[in-house]
């Protein structure tokens, strides 16, 4: 009988490990984000206060700390402000009361919820859950991604709306019976990307556009139904910035380049370049100390490494015409060109809006990029671990698999 029960224990772990391990992955994602959220940072930063009175303040008056009513911008301290995270944080004030848990309370919750849409939308292009298991896990332990989720400013709500627009864009893709309702929630996850931080503004449309062209071209339904509920969406905010544009440009003023001509286009490539550096990503050192965790890199430095093992067996594989095994022909089949292509868009464009300020290199102007950072080097870790053996197998001379 003992031996029937574990037998059948094995049964239920075997058909079910992934929920199981998910919720655990979960689990941990929620301790390292909630444990002494109150004090661990220490103290509110001037953002959170404002962010949390704003909160408080619309929640009860509709208006924000300088009367204006339901603002489509917010402004502190000669700074104006992205507005997604305020309005997310009303529900926790109004229910807890302004305190600093009720402030962070919303980030870090947002955070844990970044590991499953991590977890969801790995699953969801790859249809292998052992790589989406990774993915959650590299999520949920991530330097980056663990201080994100504890400090309450504007930018720490752009690696979740990123991650929501991209897996509601994989349902609105795979899942064609479904396609128009997916595509209406796709267009809502891109306003609130839209309204997560300035460089999301800039860069969100742009990536709406690629989204319409590479995957929807050929149906002006589909096409209509993202454009119509994305442009209902943004039409407010963007009708501020075209006729109040001082309001809403305020600290792009003070953090701009202060060069022109020639020299502010060479500051521009060089801090266009500077967020693909191996520092930005792996090194020690941070334009921000409290952003960044003493001692490791935004990224552990020993995921480089899988990155870099992964393309050199790529690149030997192709340039020596080895033969490939089902799994790695599946997972070449799975990087489609045009996922490939809307992937390269979004790496490509998410440096820009922070490429023209000043400090270079600076984390919360860049957060959009991190998690398809992510994504790569998952992959790099699932398929060097799965392939690197029998990999250098063939490369000695011990035959094909």
């Amino acid at each position: 009988m003992v031996k029937n029960v574990i037998k059948q224990a094995f049964v239920i772990l075997k058909t079910y490990y992934a929920p199981i391990i998910i919720i655990l992955i979960l689990l941990i994602a929620a301790f390292l984000r909630l444990h002494s959220l109150s004090s661990i940072p220490p103290g509110l930063n001037q953002d959170e206060v404002v962010n949390g009175y704003d909160a408080y303040s619309i929640s009860h008056t509709l208006r924000d700390h300088h009367g204006v009513i339901l603002p489509r911008v917010l402004t502190s301290f000669g700074d104006s402000v992205s507005p997604a995270l305020t309005y997310l944080t009303i529900p926790f004030v109004r229910i807890l009361g302004l305190s600093t848990l009720s402030v962070r309370l919303p980030i870090a919750l947002f955070g844990t919820l970044s590991v499953l849409l991590v977890y969801l939308l790995i699953k969801e292009f790859s249809k292998n859950r052992n790589l989406a298991l990774l993915g959650a896990f590299l999520m949920a332990i991530s330097p980056w991604a663990i201080v994100s989720s504890r400090w309450a400013v504007s930018p720490d709500i752009v690696p979740f709306s990123i991650l929501l627009f991209l897996w509601l864009s994989s349902l609105s893709i795979y899942r064609k019976r479904f396609t128009c309702t997916f595509l209406c929630l796709t267009g809502l996850a891109a306003g609130l990307l839209t309204y997560s931080y300035e460089t999301t503004e800039i860069i969100t449309p742009f990536l709406v556009v690629a989204l319409g062209l590479i995957y929807f071209r050929k149906n002006i339904r589909y096409l209509l139904t993202l454009a119509i509920t994305y442009f209902i969406c943004v039409v407010p905010l963007y009708y501020q910035i075209l006729f109040s544009p001082k309001s809403s440009f305020t600290r792009l003023g003070q953090v701009i380049i202060p060069y022109h001509g020639l020299k502010f286009i060479e500051a521009l490539v060089t801090n266009y370049l500077g967020y693909f550096k191996y520092s930005f990503y792996f090194g020690l050192k941070s334009n921000d100390p409290i952003l960044h965790i003493s001692g490791t890199g935004n990224f552990y430095s020993f995921l480089a490494l899988f990155l870099v093992t992964s393309v050199v067996v790529l690149v030997t594989y192709l340039a020596r015409g080895f033969k490939v095994k089902e799994n790695f022909n599946k997972l070449i089949t799975a990087l489609d060109g045009k996922l490939l292509t809307f992937g390269f868009i979004l790496l490509i464009l998410s440096p820009i809006p922070a490429s023209v300020t000043m400090p270079k290199e600076y984390i919360e102007r860049a957060l959009v990029s991190f998690p398809l950072m992510l994504i790569i080097l998952t992959y790099s870790c699932y398929y060097t671990l799965k392939f690197l053996p029998k990999y250098i197998k063939q490369l000695t001379g011990g035959g094909y698999y």
